[in-house]
């Protein structure tokens, strides 16, 4: 029988969310494989530099946006990616709040602009939040 080993602690659970297709008018749509790499790949590079990171789930989803047209509703599913963990005061006492909200919005500025989006999703310990891609405009350039 398994024991309990540490006290009951407050943890701060997050979620990232990526679209999976682009919002051009290619409408280019990335794979899960493409999304789950890319987060990989920036949790490596922030550990290799030694920036503070978090290790976490990535799964694949669908969102359903529905809207109303007239008088029909109209559903849209797109393929989304989404990376979930927490930040434990067992695991990562030394990581400041603002370091680790820093390193949300970096972990998703850099996967969305991988992946061409001009928006992702954030949710952390209750609260959400959107970021918008200010280097989109300089993408062409």
């Amino acid at each position: 029988m398994f024991q309990q080993i540490a006290p009951r602690i407050k943890v701060c659970p997050f979620s990232i969310t990526w679209f999976l297709q682009e919002e051009t008018p290619q409408a280019k749509s990335h794979s899960f494989d493409e999304a789950e790499f890319l987060i990989g790949a920036q949790l490596k590079k922030r550990a290799y530099i030694g920036q503070p990171f978090l290790d976490g789930i990535v799964t694949a989803g669908t969102a359903v946006r529905v809207w109303s047209q007239g008088p029909e509703a109209i559903a849209v599913y797109v393929p989304v990616a989404i990376f979930s963990g927490e930040k434990s005061p067992l695991y990562d006492s030394d990581m400041t709040d603002e370091q680790f909200h820093q390193f949300l919005n970096e972990l998703a500025s850099d996967v969305g602009y991988d992946l061409n989006q001009s928006r992702v999703e954030v949710r952390c310990n209750g609260e959400a939040w959107a970021l918008q891609d200010s280097r989109r405009d300089n993408k062409a350039a």
